[in-house]
């Protein structure tokens, strides 16, 4: 056997190794964000798209991010982000606040009793999180999916063009 079949071969399992990755990936996630969803909801009638935006805002400087903002970290439309602010707003979580310095701009705002649910919704959200992921990541392995998924990120956020072996991938 030549050299280059041997390489053949060994791109090929990578390849192929890589889209098994992509797949249990892909199902493993939407199970895990299925399976927190449905805790949060039934524990605190706050979905997961509600804790994440909690969070954010509860790491934000003075509890508040503008909106468009926030929609670019919540990796949401305008209008996906507006509704879910008017849901959150509605329960007295955070509060929408026209930015005077624009008059245009709005912000979104952690209410006291925003937090203090956060805060409590954090526990039992890190509990789930350790016993159904972390407890699985072995020395190593955090570093491992930090560096890919950082450089999934910096792809995404370049915009980068897909490649032929890039599609092969994704089939």
């Amino acid at each position: 056997m030549d050299t280059l079949t041997i390489a053949s071969r060994a791109e090929a399992l990578r390849e192929s190794e890589a889209q098994l990755a992509w797949r249990i990936y892909i199902q493993v996630s939407s199970e895990l964000q299925e399976f927190l969803n449905t805790h949060l909801k039934d524990d605190f009638n706050l979905g997961l798209a509600d804790y994440q935006l909690l969070l954010i805002l509860a790491e934000a400087p003075g509890f508040r991010m503008r909106l468009g903002e926030l929609a670019d970290r919540m990796v949401f439309s305008r209008a996906r982000l507006s509704y879910q602010v008017r849901q959150l707003v509605a329960r007295g979580l955070i509060i929408r606040q026209l930015i005077a310095s624009d008059g245009r701009g709005a912000c979104a705002v952690l209410t006291a009793s925003g937090l203090e649910l956060f805060r409590e919704v954090s526990r039992t959200h890190m509990r789930l999180v350790r016993q159904h992921f972390l407890r699985f990541v072995e020395p190593g392995d955090a570093a491992v999916l930090s560096r890919l998924f950082k450089n999934v990120a910096a792809s995404l956020d370049a915009g980068a063009g897909e490649t032929d072996s890039e599609s092969k991938l994704l089939s």
